[in-house]
């Protein structure tokens, strides 16, 4: 996208990160328009890019060789029903800002989140309490002028210079809120195509159950599929889709295989098992069990599907099968008002061959990796 006086306004690549880097570290350092305390290192940067390219729109502002500002998309927050939200970041190099430059990238930025399917922009701006030396409220009347409205005042919830900040909450919706509406496409790059990404499925089965969701899985997407033990190296991939069976409160294989993860690489992880996954506090203390072993810097992004699986005694090994006894003897002398979804399952299919498999719940999984 060009535009007069030589300006470009382009997607950002890694490379960019040095320069980048250098326009952002004086919003840190010298006002508080950003509540981060230290400049980012250009390394810290670079995988901010990285992370930010995976599913949203990343936009530079080029003039003769020079870098004159960036505009970025991110989540408004983790949970799936927020996905046609997201929050917006313009940043400016120091004295280039009273030219309209700050409008063409937000335009441009509009223009690819309505592409991939984005409803409402969000942004958070800090509210200076009075006069203050190190914010005014320029950029709340810059969005004003763009068409957002104020919803929300957070007040003296930021501290930095000494001195506590308000921060406000200004959104725009970029397209209608319909009864049914259509996945977001997260990914789309400049020219309206879907980045390709590398990926690579990785299970651990211990009776087969997640295998079959993993050749399932395979079969529909065209991606290859492999055992969490046949692994070496995952330094290739961009993406890792991790599907796991659950077993005494693990995820087979998700330890070691998280182990080979960076922090740039996309992680999605499916769990096996035979709770019913309508089962709230099942699926909070799987969560929470994950979010113990997934590294920080990949699990914000992460995200997590779970299945039901099967069990069938009469496969199983002789000491699993011990281990099993144990907790139906274990679980036999809870009162039943003290059994979770867990002891529940375990207690009624304790020696019995079930099979809750479902290829049909593989749906969202194939939605989301698009």
């Amino acid at each position: 996208m060009t535009n007069s006086n030589n300006m470009v306004i382009r997607p950002a690549t890694p490379d960019d990160a040095e320069r980048l880097a250098e326009i952002y570290a004086p919003y840190v350092t010298d006002t508080a328009i950003t509540f981060e305390y230290v400049a980012p290192t250009v390394e810290e940067f670079r995988a901010r890019i990285v992370k930010t390219l995976r599913k949203y729109p990343y936009l530079v502002a080029e003039a003769d060789g020079q870098l004159l500002g960036y505009a970025y998309a991110s989540a408004f927050k983790g949970r799936a029903a927020y996905d046609w939200a997201v929050e917006t970041s313009i940043y400016l190099r120091q004295g280039e800002s009273g030219r309209g430059l700050g409008r063409l990238l937000h335009d441009a930025l509009q223009e690819k989140l309505q592409e991939m399917g984005i409803l409402n922009m969000c942004a958070c701006i800090t509210a200076p309490r009075g006069e203050d030396p190190y914010v005014t409220e320029n950029s709340i009347q810059f969005h004003d002028h763009l068409g957002y409205r104020m919803v929300g005042r957070f007040v003296q919830c930021g501290y930095k210079f000494g001195r506590w900040y308000d921060m406000v909450w200004m959104e725009k919706h970029i397209g209608p809120h319909p009864e049914q509406v259509e996945p977001v496409r997260f990914g789309l790059q400049a020219g309206g195509a879907s980045t390709p990404k590398k990926s690579l499925i990785v299970y651990g089965s211990r009776y087969g159950t997640t295998k079959r969701y993993a050749e399932r899985l395979s079969a529909e997407t065209g991606i290859q599929a492999v055992d969490y033990q046949e692994v070496k190296t995952l330094e290739d991939y961009d993406r890792i889709l991790y599907m796991g069976s659950l077993y005494a409160g693990q995820v087979t294989g998700l330890k070691k295989t998280v182990g080979k993860l960076s922090p740039q690489q996309e992680l999605v992880v499916v769990t096996v098992g035979l709770v019913d996954t309508a089962d709230a506090e099942n699926i909070a203390r799987i969560r929470r069990g994950l979010k113990e072993l997934i590294p920080a810097a990949n699990y914000d992004e992460t995200r997590i599907f779970h299945l039901r699986g099967a069990i069938d005694y009469s496969r199983m090994k002789v000491k699993h099968r011990l281990m099993m006894s144990v907790v139906h003897a274990k679980i036999a002398k809870m009162p039943e008002a003290e059994r979770n979804a867990e002891c529940r399952i375990v207690f009624e299919t304790y020696g019995k061959t079930v099979d809750y498999v479902d290829f049909g719940t593989l749906k969202p999984v194939v939605e989301a990796i698009g």
